[in-house]
């Protein structure tokens, strides 16, 4: 995407599909559009890619292939014409891995070839089907202090540059939905999801967790939705700005710079218990929030579980519904 294009308003859900999950039906589809989700980011699977493990990584591929061609029959005959990202595996949560990231790339080039494969023979376009969506949740490990003025020198960090130099060459998009930083290595996580945002190109799109919700107890600062909300992209006369800000509220890495592409959204968090325990950790939320959703001036996915217990459950549909009433 090229700097300084602002394309529609992102209002997403994260939806899990795949070996580990459940089958995402055409009536499910179509509830969700019309509680006004308009973006599928699909979770595929929970298996991951290890290192060495040629024959595990093949069928890894074609395990997301058989979940994914489901996905997009049950989509065509929803007849929502609603927008797709397709979620990559992650890596082993080894240091072997973390280690060797960039050694991945090819496997991640077959991946992302086999689901543009299922994506055409199902008949799905440009405007519909957007992109990937980069599963990792944090520049790993968690101890890693990535160079601003060199990033991809961090191993993690060159995968994720490879992986998008492929998917721009196919026309995507890429998009990425990491935490802010909580627990022992917090301001390391905020200082490295602030380089990769402010300082590179490597994301089209970048919703940021502020994680309160769910770490509340885990030494995460409740000053995480408001650091999220001065971070993000406003919609101001096409022009791309936003940057991600420490919880003092300052631009990570001096800002951003002028080659940076990511448009920076918030992930809006919650589970079954926003409807006891957890409704008033949801309510600072849609109360930092709503309005920026509602204006469509900002970006935004909802992580909330699968599909099946957000549409079990009329509490969490009509909270989504009215983040989204006017999309």
């Amino acid at each position: 995407m090229p700097a300084g294009t602002l394309p529609g308003q992102t209002s997403g859900l994260l939806v899990y599909i795949g070996s580990g999950y459940e089958t995402v039906t055409k009536d499910q589809i179509t509830a969700l559009s019309d509680m006004g989700v308009r973006d599928y980011v699909l979770v595929i699977g929970n298996q991951k890619f290890r290192y060495g493990d040629s024959a595990g990584q093949k069928q890894i591929i074609n395990d997301c292939a058989t979940a994914m061609d489901t996905f997009w029959k049950n989509w065509l005959a929803s007849g929502t014409g609603r927008k797709v990202w397709v979620g990559v595996p992650l890596l082993d949560s080894t240091k072997t891995a973390y280690d060797n990231a960039s050694a991945f790339i090819g496997v991640y080039k077959n991946y992302i070839d086999k689901m543009m494969e299922v994506a055409i023979s199902n008949g799905a376009n440009k405007s519909n089907f957007c992109g990937f969506y980069y599963t990792m949740e944090a520049v790993q490990p968690l101890d890693t202090v990535v160079d601003p003025s060199n990033p991809t020198a961090t191993q993690t960090v060159k995968l994720m540059s490879d992986v998008s130099t492929y998917i721009r060459s196919l026309n995507k998009q890429f998009m990425w939905c990491p935490y802010y930083g909580f627990g022992a290595n917090a301001k390391n996580i905020i200082k490295n999801l602030g380089i990769i945002a402010n300082r590179t190109n490597i994301f089209d799109h970048i919703l940021i967790q502020p994680a309160y919700y769910f770490h509340a107890g885990d030494n995460c600062d409740a000053r995480t939705i408001t650091a999220v909300k001065k971070s993000l992209s406003i919609r101001d006369d096409f022009n791309i700005n936003g940057a991600v800000v420490d919880l003092d509220y300052k631009p990570v890495a001096g800002g951003r710079a002028s080659n940076a592409t990511a448009i920076i959204g918030a992930v809006m968090e919650m589970d079954s218990n926003v409807l006891n325990s957890k409704s008033s950790l949801y309510q600072q939320y849609e109360d930092a929030f709503i309005d920026l959703s509602n204006t469509h001036t900002s970006d935004f996915v909802f992580y909330a579980n699968t599909t099946s217990l957000i549409l079990s459950l009329s509490g969490m549909r009509d909270r989504i519904k009215k983040f989204y009433e006017y999309v």
